[in-house]
């Protein structure tokens, strides 16, 4: 629902906007990959926290950005932590 609104303000194309909405699955895949090896060397609750970390981080890069890059940046880190 955001997506357009935000859209505009930095004048995203089609094609940036697709991929915005689509990165976030590249970055759970590397959680998927990786998580397990997380949660068995630091416990379930360190990797929670680690990735809820990596997720509101994601989302404050977000909030804040100015560029695509950053916004890129931002959804891939929200998948991290996802």
């Amino acid at each position: 629902p955001c997506l357009t609104p935000m859209a505009n303000d930095l004048g995203l194309t089609t094609v940036q906007r697709s991929t915005f909405a689509s990165i976030i699955n590249l970055g759970a895949v590397f959680s998927g990959l990786f998580g397990m090896r997380y949660v068995q060397r630091l416990g379930r609750k360190p990797t929670l926290m680690v990735t809820g970390a990596l997720y509101a981080a994601g989302f404050g890069a977000i909030a804040t950005c100015s560029s695509y890059p950053a916004l890129l940046a931002g959804r891939f880190f929200k998948g991290l932590g996802a």
